[in-house]
């Protein structure tokens, strides 16, 4: 065989050698990028699979968010209701919306499902998904009084356990506007209230210096207030004349009590009824009655505290609802006469 044909079957050759390279090659970097998208397509379906709704998720669901829940217990029970799939995911959003603190309590609703994020996003922001609803106690009322109102308003309200669970906490619990969930728990109702109380009056407590009068012995006079004076100066001037009364050893004789005890106000009671001698009757005993019969506002609190001094020692509201005292019980009689026939 000549040289020249030695050069071209070598070329043959080599070429030949090159195309199984080549042809070997070619499916292994395949297989390399079919792989690689294959791992993202997994990775990328687990978290969509970790992130969305569980297919248990319950529609039209709530969840009551306890005051002091920490995070942790708060996914684990979001997981246990199927609302969430992943308690580390829930966990991590809530941390990178805010963090932990952001959690408020409360009622969540759910009218529908929806992925780990966005529930966590609710939670961080407090978007409860139900409104609240007003409830509106005005000063003075009575703890029966008040479970009217609150049965009245929320579904989820159970009067006799509230007045089981206050029975001694008449006085204590805030008369103001509040706005609760449809749901919430007698329990928290009372620990607002209650709280409530603690926060308002905390400042007022603080002066108690100027009083002769115990903390409850004020609560007790400011209940009483309430419901035997109006406005804020109305409220001081009688106020003076009571602790006055106190003072002289002379009973208060006032009316509020017997509307506490058996409904009724002052126009509805008999001589049979100023007569029935008990704690509460303030024409029989001297001093004050022994616990508070209603919850008294900050204006009654505050006109214990400081009194308007005057030199009156009665007072009556006539017919026309306009207030008249008198500094002797000769003046109170012609008051009597004049403005409540």
């Amino acid at each position: 065989m000549d040289q020249e044909s030695e050069q071209i079957l070598f070329e043959e050759e080599r070429k030949r050698l090159v195309e199984s390279f080549d042809t070997s090659f070619r499916p292994k970097k395949s297989y390399i990028l079919v792989g690689f998208f294959l791992c993202i397509l997994v990775v990328y379906l687990l978290i969509k699979i970790l992130l969305s709704a569980p297919s248990s998720f319950p529609s039209k669901t709530s969840i009551t968010l306890e005051r002091g829940a920490s995070l942790q217990s708060l996914a684990r029970e979001l997981k246990e209701k199927d609302i969430i799939k992943s308690e580390t995911l829930f966990q991590f959003f809530v941390i990178m919306f805010g963090g932990e603190k952001r959690i408020a309590p409360g009622e969540y609703y759910f009218e529908t499902p929806v992925p780990v994020y966005t529930v966590a996003y609710r939670i961080g922001e407090h978007l409860f998904g139900i409104q609240k609803i007003k409830v509106t106690i005005p000063e003075g009322v009575s703890n029966k009084e008040m479970a009217s109102i609150l049965q009245k308003k929320l579904s989820g309200f159970d009067e006799q356990a509230f007045l089981d669970a206050t029975k001694d906490k008449e006085g204590y619990l805030f008369p103001d506007t509040y706005f609760f969930f449809p749901n919430t728990t007698t329990d928290e109702i009372i620990r607002t209230l209650e709280d409530t109380f603690k926060r308002r009056t905390q400042k007022v407590f603080s002066e108690q210096s100027n009083s002769t009068l115990s903390s409850k012995e004020i609560i007790i006079l400011a209940s009483i207030l309430e419901k035997e004076a109006r406005g804020k100066d109305e409220l001081r001037v009688v106020s003076g004349i009571l602790q006055t009364r106190l003072e002289k050893g002379m009973p208060l004789q006032v009316d509020a009590p017997f509307l506490y005890l058996i409904g009724k106000g002052s126009s509805e009671l008999t001589l049979s009824d100023l007569r029935a001698d008990g704690p509460y009757n303030t024409y029989t005993r001297k001093g004050l009655i022994p616990t508070p019969i209603g919850n008294p506002g900050i204006d009654a609190i505050e006109a214990v505290l400081y009194p308007t001094s005057s030199s009156y020692l009665f007072y009556l509201h006539g017919n026309d609802g306009v207030i008249r005292y008198a500094r002797t019980f000769t003046e109170h009689k012609k008051n009597k006469s004049l403005y409540l026939r």
